[in-house]
């Protein structure tokens, strides 16, 4: 199983934000830690464990957990259990990231294809046939 990305609203849809639902399987090792210059940029955890690299460290999240990242704050996440989990991730421009259409992706960590992730050669996202 690998990780599936849903573009809930684009910047174009709110004029300042997007809202981007990810899953990602057990022991995936999700997004290495980057930062975004000008960019503010929040989770919050639906299911599951996931780790968030925040203020220099990593902290352990569970479902409820809310985490806001300021703009040069270095930030990352994985999932080091043997469960899936499932969080939200709003920010300017993600779903640019992920996507050029609004309505979705797939991404899986081995075998990849099309449209690389800037922040992640693991990563590669297509566009999910709805």
């Amino acid at each position: 199983m690998g990780c599936t990305i849903d573009i809930h609203a684009t910047l174009e849809d709110t004029g300042n934000t997007s809202l981007t639902e990810v899953c990602i399987p057990p022991y995936f090792p999700g997004a290495p830690p980057h930062l975004h210059e000008h960019m503010t940029e929040s989770f919050y955890v639906l299911e599951g464990n996931l780790d968030v690299l925040h203020d220099g460290k990593w902290t352990e999240t569970r479902r409820g957990d809310f985490f806001l990242i300021p703009p040069r704050m270095a930030h990352g996440y994985r999932n080091s259990t043997g469960q899936p989990a499932r969080f939200l991730i709003m920010g300017p421009v993600h779903a640019r990231y992920y996507s050029g259409s609004s309505t979705g992706c797939t991404a899986s960590p081995s075998g990849l294809s099309p449209m690389t992730m800037r922040s992640s050669p693991l990563v590669a996202f297509t566009t999910r046939s709805m």
